[in-house]
């Protein structure tokens, strides 16, 4: 399939059109839209070394506010905190 940025679509559905013209031609237009999103959280901190330890890396949105932000950082802690214990208990400790 063959990308279409930058292309008049009026244009080329008129020329599709006026070339189908032609009884002995039959042409389908299948027309789609194609939509992406970029990550919310496009920046990221990385709290500890891992090699003592363990490092955390959160991703954020630098420009979101401080309380949801801190809210991601307290989840990321809360979760590896469960890793933790659970890696303890899975080594029967």
């Amino acid at each position: 399939m063959v990308g279409l940025e930058g292309v008049d679509t009026a244009e080329l559905l008129g020329e599709l059109m006026a070339r189908s013209a032609k009884p002995s031609a039959p042409v389908e237009i299948i027309v789609r839209h194609v939509q992406q999103t970029e990550p919310e959280a496009k920046d990221s901190i990385e709290v500890g070394t891992p090699g003592k330890g363990g490092a955390l890396k959160v991703y954020f949105d630098a420009g979101a506010s401080v309380e949801d932000t801190r809210a991601r950082i307290d989840r990321a802690f809360e979760a590896r905190g469960y890793a933790w214990r659970r890696l303890l208990e899975s080594n029967g400790q």
